[in-house]
């Protein structure tokens, strides 16, 4: 019996939920389809597989008129000297459209072609003194969220479109942030952050995979394997290529889910348990755990790294030592540092210092 439905879609697609489903036929598989087996089961685990992967990271103060902590398929937010950077990224497919947002200074400079403000470009004010300096138009009108009856919301999980010219959020002394009359809280999401809703399906999978590729978690869950449906549908859209998965580090020679940065082995304890907080230090609110999300090439604005194959698990204190470099810069960075301290102590030539550092970093 096939794994995977395959029943024929009318716009051409087939359904990718596990044969004899109960729920309509979908294009995508449910998150419970990708965590069955019991990921889905133990509340810390499934956010390491399924939340972290799929939503965008908090934000808050000036950063504020982006979206926190939801879906990476929003609407995408691309400030002006990017879009002047590259005028590509309007154009790519993104599941939930784009903008520009500009400053008002930058707007009273001329619009740039390709912009047309109100349509795909507002004018974002954020401190006081530019509502004074440069005062929004007569005719504009306030950036707002609608419905599919086109009643205004206040937040991009109710709309389905907006309206408007400029986007106010600033800081009124201890009143906290002023909208200017606007209900929206936020324009969409940064730019780096963007996944498609398929390629999050695909990055949840593979992370479950990692997941189960632990031992412990066989154990824990007694499953033997991971979920055959699982391995099918990565493997169906090529997304279990376990050679590639070695290579970026996130699996050793064994097959076992690895740190991609120090290369240690994970253990299940590591995805479920409180990180160890420093005694007077501790947070009672804290719920990270020793493992973290980690991007092999780090998220970077321009670029869409938050895909496939790019994404691991990995130490929290791995992901900090990482930084903004990829994994393999900063792993060259600090592994340089130490190689160059240890040759400066000893009295061997320039010669063999350089064959030395050579035959290290190759």
């Amino acid at each position: 019996m096939p794994l995977i439905c395959d029943h024929q879609l009318p716009a051409g697609e087939r359904c990718e939920r596990p044969h004899n489903h109960l729920q309509p036929h979908s294009v995508l598989p449910n998150w419970n389809d990708l965590l069955q087996g019991g990921l889905n089961n133990e509340p810390k685990l499934r956010d390491k597989v399924k939340r972290s992967p799929t939503e965008t990271a908090g934000k808050g103060g000036e950063w504020g008129f982006l979206q926190n902590k939801v879906s990476r398929a929003s609407k995408v937010a691309i400030p002006l000297e990017l879009y002047l950077q590259d005028n590509t990224l309007l154009t790519r497919p993104y599941d939930g459209g784009c903008l520009v947002y500009l400053t008002p200074a930058q707007f009273r400079s001329g619009v740039p072609t390709g912009l047309t403000l109100g349509r795909n470009s507002v004018v974002l004010y954020q401190r006081a003194h530019e509502l004074d300096d440069y005062p929004p138009d007569s005719s504009w009108s306030i950036f707002e969220l609608l419905d599919d009856q086109g009643f205004v919301v206040d937040k991009w999980g109710k709309a389905v479109s907006w309206r408007g010219h400029y986007y106010v959020r600033i800081k009124r002394g201890s009143n906290g942030w002023d909208y200017g009359g606007g209900q929206a809280k936020a324009i969409g999401i940064r730019q780096d952050e963007y996944c498609s809703r398929r390629d999050q399906r695909f990055i949840v999978g593979q992370i479950a995979y990692l997941a189960w590729s632990i031992p412990g978690t066989r154990i824990r869950l007694n499953q033997p394997d991971a979920p055959a449906y699982l391995v099918e549908y990565l493997k169906r859209h090529q997304m279990l290529d376990l050679d590639r998965m070695r290579g970026a580090g996130m699996l050793n020679s064994n097959g076992t889910a690895q740190c991609p940065f120090c290369r240690a082995p994970l253990s299940y304890e590591e995805l479920i348990d409180q990180a160890p907080q420093q005694i007077g230090r501790q947070l009672a609110s804290s719920n990270a755990t020793a493992l973290h999300m980690m991007h092999i090439e780090p998220l970077k604005m321009g670029q869409f790294n938050h895909r496939p194959y790019n994404l691991g698990l990995g130490h929290a204190k791995c992901n900090h030592a990482q930084g903004e470099d990829s994994i393999r810069r900063s792993v060259e960075f600090l592994f340089g540092r130490r190689l160059t301290a240890a040759l400066d102590e000893t009295d061997v030539s320039r010669e063999v210092r350089d064959d030395v550092w050579h035959r290290a970093v190759d």
